[in-house]
């Protein structure tokens, strides 16, 4: 099959991420324009094939409703009528199911121009509909090869986490490693965590080779965990503590999996190395042992504000070498009211570079403020 954007992958980077290489300003300013020509021809009644110019489509690959959050679906509908590719889509999306006719034509129709969103959408319904025939699955499944062509970056994404196999379609499609590679690199770079986070453990794996040290495993797990990706703290957590591409380390195994949880999770995983008041279990690993008892330091300290639990986990990192993070934790001790904490933060801050003590006295870094480094 043929692959447009991947044909060129610098070109289709180039087309999608353009504005990076401007100043904000300019960015801002050439955004706004783009804006306003889209409104004068919305306003003229213009056809969808003006609509459908590159500036256009790139303008809407990041968001395609921007500049549409507070239009209601009688709004959305006049310029539907009037064959907008992007009211098409976002009026399918406000319809209540009482529509749902008229709902799916608007999707189809904004689909048949070739909007990209609408198209993956289109198709992966269709794709998803196992009662349907392999024939019609497959049609779905073209419709979204056919969106992840045009670059938009949720379809890349998608069709990828089917080439790797992460996703699995009853033997429908076929494992295609070498596009997936491609598709979660291209995504990657565009800032999709889901797709950092399976590119390294792919690279983890032994499959395919890292671009650079930015592309490393840990890099690209740190990144997507800045990102607010749960499952990449987790994935950091357990590589610090089985040591796997990492030096073993119970306390960034800990923090990592302290961070994580304060993401949205089910239960199992929440308690899973602690009980409900934060008491570390006993575990079968050694690793898994130590860093439980860490994590329930973090706990304490972090969701309770117990200023004993802050001390504890303070003297831990002096005894791992970390002594400004050792003060930054003795700090917060101190502001808890632990008073032994005011006295080892004295005889410790001497011995702070001036990186490590205004590291130190920065509570957005860490640990528990969601700024990770």
């Amino acid at each position: 099959m043929k692959t447009t954007f991947a044909s060129s992958p610098a070109r289709s980077a180039r087309r999608l991420i353009s504005f990076r290489a401007m100043s904000v300003a300019s960015y801002c300013a050439l955004s706004l324009k783009v804006l306003l020509l889209s409104w004068a021809l919305i306003l003229e009644g213009a056809d969808s094939s003006l609509l459908s110019s590159n500036d256009w489509r790139q303008l809407w690959l990041k968001d395609p409703s921007a500049a549409w959050h507070g239009k209601s679906a009688t709004e959305l509908l006049k310029l539907a009528e009037k064959g907008h590719p992007v009211a098409q889509f976002l009026l399918w999306q406000k319809l209540p199911p009482s529509a749902k006719e008229k709902a799916q034509a608007m999707l189809d129709s904004s689909a048949k121009v070739g909007f990209p969103q609408a198209l993956f959408e289109r198709g992966f319904r269709i794709f998803s509909e196992y009662s349907s025939s392999r024939e019609e699955r497959l049609r779905g499944w073209a419709m979204m090869e056919k969106a992840a062509e045009t670059g938009y970056p949720f379809a890349v994404m998608m069709v990828a986490q089917y080439d790797i196999g992460y996703v699995t379609s009853d033997r429908l499609v076929r494992p295609n490693l070498n596009r997936g590679l491609h598709y979660l690199r291209y995504t990657a770079d565009v800032g999709y965590a889901e797709s950092m986070m399976h590119l390294a453990l792919l690279y983890s794996s032994g499959v395919g080779e890292p671009r650079g040290e930015s592309d490393s495993p840990h890099h690209l797990l740190v990144a997507a965990a800045k990102k607010g990706h749960r499952d990449a703290m987790t994935h950091l957590s357990d590589r610090y503590a089985f040591g796997h591409g990492e030096t073993v380390d119970p306390l960034e195994a800990a923090r990592w999996r302290y961070l994580a949880r304060q993401k949205p999770m089910d239960p199992f995983a929440k308690y899973e190395y602690v009980d409900a008041e934060a008491n570390p279990k006993a575990q079968d690993l050694l690793a898994l042992d130590e860093m439980a008892r860490a994590l329930s330091l973090f706990i304490k300290a972090g969701e309770g504000k117990n200023a004993d639990a802050a001390a504890a986990l303070a003297r831990r990192y002096l005894e791992s070498g970390k002594p400004g993070e050792s003060a930054t934790l003795l700090r917060f001790a101190k502001q808890l009211g632990n008073t032994e904490a005011a006295a080892e933060l004295k005889n410790i801050e001497p011995t702070l570079s001036p990186e490590q003590k205004a590291r130190s006295e920065d509570e957005s870094v860490f640990p528990f403020a969601p700024n990770i480094q």
